[in-house]
C-alpha cells in the first residue's frame, strides 16, 4: 500500500507463516511490513524502531524463535549527498507473537546489540549481510571510514570475528559484506572490496576462514561477489564490475 511509504524493498524474509518486508524510507524511518498472503499488508513496527536515523531495514534473518532485522543508521556518514546523522546500525528482533504494550496494533521488538554501530557508532552505519549458521547469527558491516566488520552473535553476546592474516588484504574502508550462504555445512560470504580486482569469496567451516577464489577472480573490472548459490554441486556467484559487464562463475565441488 502506498509503496509500503518508502523507496524501496530491501529485505525479505518468511517467518512464522508471514512475509516480512523491510523498507528503506529515509524520513521519518525505516519500516517492517508484513503479509500472509501477499496481497494485505500491515506495519508491524514503529517507524525505524523509534529512532528515525534507522533509515533502511537492509537485512533479515531468522535466528532461534525471533526474526531478526539490520539497520543502516548514519546513512552517509562518510560524507556525499545523503550525508546524515545517527549512531551506528543497530539489529532488532521479534517473536512475530508478541505485541507491544504501548502500541498493541505492532510486534514488540528488542534491540539486540548492545552499542550502536557494534560499539564503533555511526563509523559502522550499516548491516549489510546476515546468516545464521552453526548455532550463530553473523550479521557483517559496512563502513564508510573503516573496515566492515564480521559479529557473531550465540543468543546471550556478541563477539567479532578474527580472520587470519593476510585474507583480507589491505583493504581498509572499500570492502563490505554483499551476500551469505551456506553450502555443505559451510557458511561462504562474498564481499565487495573496491580496490580492484576485489570482491572475496570466503568460507567458514570448522572453526577456520579460507579464500575460495582470488580477489575478483583476477578479472581488474571485478570489485564484488554476491549473490551466492548452491547449485547442481556447484557454488554459483555473481559479480559487481567497473567499466565493464558482469560475470557469472562458479566452482564445482569434490
Amino acid at each position: 500500500p502506498a509503496s509500503f511509504q518508502g523507496f524501496a524493498v530491501t529485505s525479505l524474509k518468511v517467518f512464522r507463516g508471514m512475509l516480512y518486508a523491510g523498507i528503506y524510507t529515509l524520513s521519518p524511518g525505516c519500516g517492517v511490513w508484513r503479509s500472509q498472503d501477499g496481497a494485505n499488508w500491515l506495519q508491524v513496527n514503529q517507524n525505524g524502531f523509534g529512532n528515525d536515523q534507522n533509515t533502511d531495514a537492509t537485512t533479515m534473518e531468522v535466528f532461534g524463535d525471533h526474526l531478526y532485522v539490520g539497520t543502516e543508521n548514519g546513512h552517509g556518514a562518510g560524507g556525499g549527498p545523503c550525508t546524515g546523522g545517527g549512531t551506528g546500525t543497530q539489529i532488532w528482533r521479534t517473536d512475530g507473537e508478541t505485541p507491544d504494550p504501548a502500541n498493541p496494533a505492532l510486534l514488540l521488538w528488542e534491540k539486540v546489540n548492545p552499542a550502536d554501530g557494534f560499539g564503533a557508532g555511526r563509523a559502522q552505519e550499516n548491516t549489510t549481510d546476515m546468516k545464521a549458521y552453526n548455532g550463530r547469527l553473523f550479521a557483517g558491516t559496512y563502513s564508510a571510514t573503516r573496515q566492515a566488520e564480521l559479529w557473531g552473535y550465540d543468543g546471550s553476546g556478541w563477539a567479532r570475528e578474527v580472520f587470519p592474516p593476510g585474507l583480507l588484504g589491505g583493504s581498509t574502508y572499500t570492502f563490505y559484506y554483499h551476500a551469505a550462504a551456506i553450502i555443505q555445512g559451510s557458511l561462504v560470504l562474498g564481499a565487495i572490496d573496491r580496490s580492484a580486482p576485489g570482491g572475496r569469496i570466503l568460507r567458514y567451516a570448522g572453526g577456520q576462514w579460507v579464500r575460495l577464489a582470488e580477489p575478483g577472480f583476477d578479472d581488474p573490472n571485478v570489485v564484488g561477489i554476491g549473490p551466492i548459490l548452491f547449485l547442481d554441486a556447484r557454488i554459483v556467484a555473481g559479480t559487481t564490475t567497473v567499466g565493464a559487464g558482469c560475470s557469472v562463475w562458479a566452482l564445482e565441488l569434490p
